[in-house]
């Protein structure tokens, strides 16, 4: 084929012009091969059937195939709505024809699958002895892979267990197989029927479906709605909606997804889901499904625990440490990628500190020095996949007087949607004779600054002013303690917890079964000032359970 020139793919052999319609093209991913259905008579030999049949055009070959045959002779019925896979191998479509394949006498439409190299066609739409479904089916779409085929039937007898009357839905595994009905749970109170016009994504992770739906529940009002299935873990998500949740107030439909899963191309002539302007007129748009959110972690050292898991800003996440004042402060951030499409995040410092912060920046494990392109608007880092992180190393040097007891915040920020942020927070307290009780602890509780001994009992309760600061109790009363203070029972299995707290201390709930050994954590979260609590739920005849509170700093 000649570059920037229009050529006709609808012609016979020799460039034999059609001698009547021809439509539905769809064409492979390389653009090779084009599957089409036409009306000529003059494509291949003999064509007696003066209907619709399904040709394949090789455009660089030259030749043109008929795939809906019958032996040596074309179908005795209509053919449409072919499809074909990426790489041009398989060509699904529909047809009417009763001679296809043997035994075919239901009067309806049935999906064939051609493959190249292959001999004759595979029957989609089956039963499980072989013989057609008992009413209409339409061909759909082939994974990349061409592993996956959806078609739509409204057959009642396909070779499916479990048969759901609401689905019309069908995907065919080419490597098990085996034939399944698409049946995601409906929208409960807004759905009428099924659903329905599966498409599959590239990939063959994602369905797009129609659906019948109400704007809410109950409602009578029904409208077709677009929404996306994800195979591999069941997740339905309606497209055809606001942020808010508003679904659409009219017509949509003609779902396809982009190669790499990120768009979803869509018709509509809802006013509500854009403001449109122009009302009853369908306008094409595109969904798109991408999420870009950085989710910062942060440790106080090497071996405790990280804070701010799958809490974003303006969540407050933070650790609390004691340092020496003219003394370096080490500690971790780690970035993770929280959304679903590849990013790059920008790491950014501390900006709010009257005299400024004296810190250096180290990307682990390798020890790689950010310190310039931190403190100079931010570190980029590289281009992170779902789920990967990278760890930031922070030398921190209490040389300031302005960098204690106050939050200094340290920021990332996704590049490709920058309002998505999650903030960490680092309370430096002044701890000038370094035993790990903060000074303005000791002046509360003993007068002065240097007053207390960490390692020591002053109110005899068993525990030392350390253990008491971690605790966050009154380490002058032997009376303040961390305990179990109130603890409820409710007939449905609940079992509600309290106990004193303050608000900067992590706490955590452990749980025993059966005797007073091998806790496991059942909660961990900041306490409430005065007062925290925690509602367990207990199985039926549940031995007895025990509870322990633990404590940590943050």
């Amino acid at each position: 084929m000649q570059t920037h020139t229009t050529s006709r793919v609808s012609i016979g052999p020799v460039s034999v012009q059609s001698t009547r319609d021809s439509g539905s093209p769809r064409i492979s991913g390389d653009g090779r091969y084009v599957v089409f259905e036409s009306l000529a008579e003059n494509f291949t030999t003999p064509d007696t059937n003066n209907t619709w049949d399904i040709f394949l055009r090789d455009t660089i070959g030259g030749t043109i195939t008929c795939l809906s045959l019958a032996g040596s002779g074309t179908a005795n019925d209509e053919s449409h709505r072919p499809v074909i896979s990426n790489d041009g191998s398989l060509v699904v479509f529909s047809s009417l024809a009763s001679n296809l394949v043997p035994n075919d006498t239901n009067g309806t439409f049935d999906v064939f699958l051609w493959q190249r190299g292959v001999s004759g066609l595979q029957l989609l739409s089956r039963t499980a002895d072989g013989r057609p479904g008992n009413d209409d089916s339409q061909a759909g779409s082939i994974s990349d892979d061409n592993r996956y085929i959806v078609f739509s039937s409204l057959a009642t007898d396909l070779a499916v267990t479990n048969f759901d009357t609401n689905s019309v839905s069908f995907l065919y595994d080419r490597q098990t197989v085996q034939l399944s009905q698409i049946t995601p749970a409906k929208i409960a109170g807004r759905q009428r029927g099924g659903f329905y016009g599966p498409h599959l994504s590239p990939d063959g992770r994602f369905i797009t479906l129609l659906a019948d739906v109400a704007a809410a529940a109950g409602g009578t009002n029904f409208f077709t709605g677009v929404f996306l299935y994800e195979r591999t873990n069941g997740t339905l998500t309606e497209l055809t909606r606001k942020r808010d949740g508003t679904p659409g107030n009219d017509q949509c439909e003609g779902a396809v997804m982009s190669a790499d899963g990120r768009y979803v191309a869509l018709t509509s002539r809802a006013a509500n889901l854009l403001g449109e302007t122009t009302l009853s007129a369908d306008q094409v748009l595109l969904y798109d499904r991408a999420s870009f959110q950085p989710d910062e972690w942060i440790r106080r050292s090497t071996n405790s625990s990280y804070r701010g898991q799958d809490l974003f800003s303006p969540s407050i996440q933070w650790i609390e440490s004691t340092v020496k004042f003219g003394f370096t402060n080490t500690f971790w951030i780690s970035i993770h990628h929280h959304g679903n499409f590849p990013d790059w995040f920008l790491f950014q410092g501390p900006g709010n500190v009257t005299g400024g912060i004296n810190a250096r920046y180290f990307v682990q494990p390798a020890g790689t020095d950010i310190t310039a392109s931190v403190t100079n608007g931010g570190w980029v880092s590289d281009l992170l996949t779902l789920g990967d992180s990278r760890e930031i190393r922070i030398d921190l040097v209490a040389s300031n007087t302005n960098l204690f007891n106050q939050d200094l915040l340290f920021t990332s920020s996704s590049l490709t949607d920058p309002t998505r942020t999650d903030i960490v927070r680092v309370r430096l307290l002044r701890d000038d004779d370094n035993d790990g009780l903060p000074d303005n602890w000791e002046k509360q509780y003993f007068g002065n600054s240097t007053n207390a001994v960490a390692s020591a009992d002053p109110d005899g309760d068993g525990r030392s002013n350390l253990q008491e600061y971690i605790a966050g109790t009154d380490p002058t009363n032997a009376a303040s303690s961390l305990r179990i203070t109130e603890i409820s029972f409710y007939p449905n299995g609940e079992v509600a917890l309290g106990w004193s707290s303050v608000t900067n201390r992590f706490y955590t709930v452990e749980r025993a079964v059966g005797a007073p050994a091998g806790f496991v954590p059942i909660w961990g979260g900041f306490g409430s000032a005065a007062q925290s609590s925690y509602m367990d739920t207990l199985p039926t005849n549940s031995p007895a359970a025990f509870y322990r509170i633990g404590v940590e700093l943050p």
